[in-house]
């Protein structure tokens, strides 16, 4: 579906948004779509480090497990580094992230993905070892910025595809809780 025909009820998506396709490196995608089975879905509701609650997260990852019967789903203190660490090893065919993202104009060390029990994960972390990205077909970031250039080195969407995530969909903006 392309996205010049979303439409958010009132008019087409593309009237009032800004929307940009970004390429960070080669599409790994050899092979066609098919139906995912192992889907991974962490959010985070409540708000810490100053930022706001995110109430519709309950619902966001409600509405995928509707569509996706197996998919595990990690709210609030579920969503931790070693439940996002233990999923990748999984080779999950889907994971979505619906949380806070912090970028720090020049720093990719101060950027930050917030997690449950006032937890978070850094950008510069994401690249360790024990998040193991590669082969994953989709990572979905419903979360601010994750797309926006603010670091020295990249955004987290691109960082996600260097690191062998085949397909990544992220905001270049902040994006609105409902």
């Amino acid at each position: 579906l392309p996205f010049a025909a979303l439409h958010d009820g009132q008019k087409f998506l593309i009237d009032t948004r800004v929307i940009q396709f970004t390429i960070d490196g080669p599409s790994r995608s050899s092979t066609p779509w098919v139906q995912p089975v192992r889907v991974s879905a962490f959010g985070l509701e409540r708000g810490h480090s100053g930022l706001p609650d995110l109430p519709n997260v309950t619902s966001e990852l409600a509405h995928i497990k509707s569509h996706f019967k197996q998919a595990s789903t990690y709210i609030n203190d579920q969503f931790s580094r070693a439940r996002l660490v233990g999923a990748l090893e999984k080779s999950p065919d889907i994971v979505h992230i619906a949380s806070h993202f912090e970028i720090a104009p020049g720093l990719s060390t101060a950027a930050r993905l917030l997690t449950g029990s006032h937890g978070q994960i850094g950008l510069s972390e994401m690249r360790g070892d024990e998040f193991r990205w590669e082969g994953v077909p989709l990572v979905f970031l419903s979360a601010c910025d994750t797309s926006s250039f603010g670091t020295d080195d990249g955004t987290l969407a691109g960082i996600l595809q260097r690191l062998g995530v085949q397909l990544v969909v992220a905001s270049i903006s902040p994006v609105k809780d409902r």
